[in-house]
């Protein structure tokens, strides 16, 4: 995650910490089962069942099933204060992207870019719903987590020894791969844009690539991004098993140790109800928060990651490319290169120009206009019947010095 979007999240934290505390406050009745899940089990087990006293163990058994209803208010009023946070974020993307795109086309001039904002529509769409989920993969995960510690230390500390030291370390393998999985998921998206420019610019461009006899080098182009972008696709690939190692670590080595190490759990005083309890703890609390945290960010998280850049990207304004080299249009002509080539649909274009590109198949004949009309039939042809209305070129085109002749935009036709 680049430094412009770290700045973005923070300065979305800190304009609607209000919002955000709200949140975490419904967050936390949400996690009620989870936090009593585990304690009420263990009481229902030894106070109840394992003492002959079964009404007793139902009663516990009772409480839990409150709890679960009081959950299930909390996590509707969590998806309410979530909008909240989210559909505010998704207006300052918009507003970001849409006062860089209008820059860009009214003070630099630039042509409007219909495709780029269809593009930047879509990450926004994206960016909105990955931030959403990753709020709510987040902070259920970080209260679930908090609520089992609490939980197990409840039950017997003893139990936190089998718990944490694998939680801790799965977790740990996963965030600092979480850097390395964000690059090579943006390099995915990228190299899919790539080919999709260069396969549409094929198509769009196909009869001029015919006649210029360029099929063997763009069918050369294309196969070289499709290549990069299986690379790309591969190169995350691999990283997604260094992902499921950590969840595996993190959610499955736990409850193998909590099993494996009843006996010595045993001899140490812990109670048959308070085992039971931290296997619901850590297979029904921890294990699909977990789950869902580690899926999540590695989906949305990613998502998230690369939409934001792209978003920051598009929204930066940069300096008019024609300030500090003059005032006016003739000052940025004042340098050594050629202007943008223009592809002539009509011939009052080419007279416009200084130089002319003709091509008639796999021949080109490049000149001005009046070279063309002494040296090429087809241009003759075309000047003739292509535009009845094109202007002859006046004569103060034709006495054009060499400086500003050197940067007038090259026609091409044919």
């Amino acid at each position: 995650m680049n430094r412009e979007v770290g700045g973005l999240l923070r300065s979305a934290l800190r304009r609607r910490r209000r919002e955000f505390l709200r949140l975490a406050g419904w967050s936390f009745v949400q996690a009620v089962p989870a936090f009593l899940s585990g304690w009420v089990i263990a009481r229902a087990v030894d106070d109840g069942f394992l003492t002959g006293r079964p009404g007793e163990g139902a009663a516990w058994l009772a409480v839990l099933a409150v709890a679960v209803l009081v959950g299930a208010w909390g996590t509707r009023h969590t998806g309410l204060k979530l909008a909240a946070v989210v559909e505010p974020f998704r207006d300052d993307l918009v507003t970001r992207v849409t006062t860089g795109t209008l820059h860009r086309s009214a003070h630099l001039g630039e042509p409007a870019d219909t495709a780029s904002v269809a593009r930047l529509t879509e990450h926004v769409e994206i960016a909105r719903e990955s931030y959403g989920a990753v709020i709510m993969f987040v902070q259920t995960f970080l209260i679930t987590a908090v609520s089992v510690v609490l939980g197990l230390a409840a039950l017997d500390p003893a139990l936190l020894v089998l718990v944490l030291p694998p939680l801790l370390t799965g977790l740990g393998i996963f965030l600092s791969a979480l850097r390395a999985m964000a690059a090579r998921q943006r390099a995915v998206v990228l190299a899919d844009e790539r080919l999709a420019e260069t396969v549409s610019a094929a198509a769009g461009g196909l009869r001029d690539v015919v006649a210029c006899g360029a099929e063997e080098r763009v069918a050369t182009q294309a196969d070289d991004r499709i290549d990069a972008s299986v690379r790309a696709a591969r190169a995350l690939a691999r990283l997604t098993a260094l992902r499921t190692a950590a969840l595996g670590i993190s959610g499955w080595v736990p409850l193998l140790l909590i099993l494996a190490g009843t006996p010595w759990l045993v001899r140490s005083g812990v109670t048959a109800g308070a085992i039971l309890g931290a296997v619901a703890y850590v297979s029904q609390g921890l294990q699909p928060a977990l789950q869902d945290f580690v899926r999540g960010m590695a989906g949305s998280g990613l998502w998230l990651a690369v939409s934001l850049a792209r978003i920051t990207e598009a929204a930066r304004i940069t300096p008019d490319k024609d300030e500090g080299a003059g005032a006016g249009t003739g000052a940025g002509k004042q340098g050594d290169q050629l202007g943008e080539p223009e592809i002539a649909h009509r011939i009052s274009s080419a007279l416009r120009a200084d130089l002319v590109l003709v091509l008639d198949g796999t021949r080109a004949r490049l000149g001005t206009h009046e070279e063309l009309m002494a040296a090429s039939a087809l241009y003759r042809d075309l000047v003739g019947h292509g535009d009845a209305a094109a202007p002859p070129p006046s004569s103060q085109s034709q006495s054009q010095s060499p400086a500003a002749t050197a940067h007038s935009p090259v026609a091409r036709t044919g």
